[in-house]
């Protein structure tokens, strides 16, 4: 360690021009290297939206949707799969290794879809899309109203974020696209007596069509008998 310490006190000149150098290095490298702030990364997953045309969630579910995930899992390379099935679409996102490639994962992702199709003659082609990084939000904003968290409150504070809020940032110039959840909205449960309408000489259909007449649209309904419910999605 001395003789160390001491071969540099007895080159002075050596040590500085060598500091020197370091530093010019440092500044090169501070003002030349690239700096992006969302570099071109491949994110290992792509997202599945399959619509549902005219069939209940859990009927879409079991006959559609099942199918598309029992192949999907047979690609190469797969880590996980979610999947989420509501009364308009459902969407399979496909979690991949570190290190895929992508594009090939993608193109295998297609076949794959291709493969399914002609047994599901009633389904259109789903969407398939591939995550990056602008894909990610660069900035949450967390809304709560004031005073009581009452479902009133609830539904003022929703309606003012999906109509004012949103506009508005929308037109800020750095703003590319602002999107919603947790919000809520307004809905009618209908509760429909079997035995009533029976004696009236009425069915579920007519009551559909009353609603069609005045413009409700209808979706799923839940028939319930004893400890059973049943789901029905009536054609409008």
């Amino acid at each position: 360690m001395k003789s160390a310490i001491l071969f540099l006190i007895q080159r002075p000149v050596a040590v500085l021009m060598s500091t020197l150098l370091i530093v010019v290095l440092a500044l090169i490298a501070a003002f030349h290297t690239p700096v992006s702030l969302f570099p071109d990364l491949d994110v290992p997953r792509v997202v599945v939206r399959i619509a549902n045309e005219d069939k209940s969630p859990a009927e879409f579910e079991n006959a559609i949707v099942q199918q598309f995930r029992y192949h999907l899992l047979q690609l190469k390379g797969v880590d996980d799969i979610f999947c989420v099935s509501t009364e308009t679409e459902a969407e399979i996102t496909l979690k991949f290794d570190y290190g895929t490639q992508m594009d090939y994962a993608l193109l295998q992702v297609n076949e794959k879809i291709d493969q399914v199709l002609p047994n599901l003659p009633d389904v259109v082609h789903p969407t398939i899309t591939k995550y990056s990084l602008s894909d990610y939000p660069s900035l949450y904003l967390a809304v709560q109203p004031q005073g009581a968290h009452s479902p009133e409150r609830f539904l003022e504070m929703s309606k003012f974020v999906e109509y004012g809020l949103k506009n508005q940032l929308e037109q800020l110039e750095a703003v590319s696209i602002a999107d919603l959840s947790g919000v809520v909205g307004t809905y009618y449960q209908l509760n429909v007596n079997q035995r009533r309408i029976q004696s009236l000489g009425l069915n579920l259909q007519d009551i559909t069509r009353t609603l069609e007449d005045s413009k409700v649209q209808v979706g799923t309904i839940a028939l319930r008998q004893g400890d059973f419910v049943f789901d029905f999605n009536l054609d409008q």
